[in-house]
């Protein structure tokens, strides 16, 4: 095939980068201290889960080893020890076609970024949150991973930025809240603590994850499943999370006003420290 890219033509070329042309991969958003990647045995998981969905060709090493090395060659050439670390993960360039090379090896792209100088006044004060009208699709094979067909996140995020307000709730066509668009999301309801499951749509945070496993060390009663919209009326508390913000309480779901008592400051404080955000 004949390539024009940015106006300049490059001629025939064999093959493309089809993360380019189908966003055929995966990525991991790695947080970085001191060299150490937090939580890299979930981002492992996470990672080598998508990697099988996909039906990519397998490592020759361990995922954990696999993401320890992209992280090590990053922080050698940047000479940086602390910082985001967004690893992504593609099949060989191919030509045109959706069709794909089972035996093609894998290809990488690894990028680092300096942590978010993020306002701690909204682990104690909370966040403001919209619903956004950009919806998450109904795809059970896909749900869970991490790939990197991600435009309903970003036309959502732009609604976000846009209403000027923190983050924003993602639901499905059927009106169940799936995730933020940066984020997963629980709700408490008297004692006990609710996470939508995502079987069918949304990202399985590495944060929601640890939370989860996390869950009887807090003594937290929790549980995953379908959580509607007009559910979240009778919902007394609520909070996002990801692996780089931590645990961030909701202040409120636009006319909805969530409660922020001292246990859930307190277990924001936890994972911001066990985050090593604190």
């Amino acid at each position: 095939m004949w390539l024009l890219e940015n106006d300049q033509y490059r001629g025939e070329v064999e093959n493309y980068s089809r993360a380019a042309q189908f966003g055929d991969g995966l990525f991991e958003t790695l947080s970085v201290q001191d060299g150490q990647v937090l939580k890299r045995d979930l981002h492992a998981q996470r990672l080598e889960k998508g990697m099988a969905a996909l039906g990519m060709h397998s490592l020759s090493v361990t995922t954990e080893e696999w993401l320890e090395e992209k992280v090590a060659a990053i922080l050698h050439h940047t000479r940086q020890s602390t910082g985001i670390v967004k690893v992504m993960v593609t099949r060989a360039p191919s030509a045109r076609g959706y069709a794909y090379d089972a035996s093609a090896p894998i290809q990488s792209i690894v990028s680092l970024s300096t942590p978010p100088n993020l306002n701690k006044a909204i682990y104690e004060a909370g966040i403001d949150v919209i619903y956004c009208n950009t919806h998450c699709s109904i795809q059970p094979t896909l749900a869970g991973i991490k790939h990197l067909n991600r435009l309903e996140n970003v036309l959502a995020r732009q609604e976000v930025v846009n209403a000027g307000t923190f983050e924003g709730l993602m639901l499905d066509a059927n009106g169940f809240v799936i995730e933020g668009t940066m984020s997963n999301v629980f709700f408490c309801k008297g004692d006990v603590w609710y996470t939508p499951e995502l079987y069918e749509s949304g990202v399985a945070g590495v944060m929601r994850q640890f939370i989860m496993n996390q869950s009887s060390t807090l003594s937290l009663q929790l549980e995953a499943g379908k959580i509607h919209q007009e559910d979240l009326k009778t919902m007394d508390a609520a909070f996002i999370c990801n692996s780089i913000l931590g645990v961030v309480p909701i202040k409120r779901v636009e006319e909805k006003i969530f409660e922020i008592d001292e246990s859930l400051i307190k277990m924001a404080k936890q994972f911001r420290i066990w985050g090593g955000n604190e």
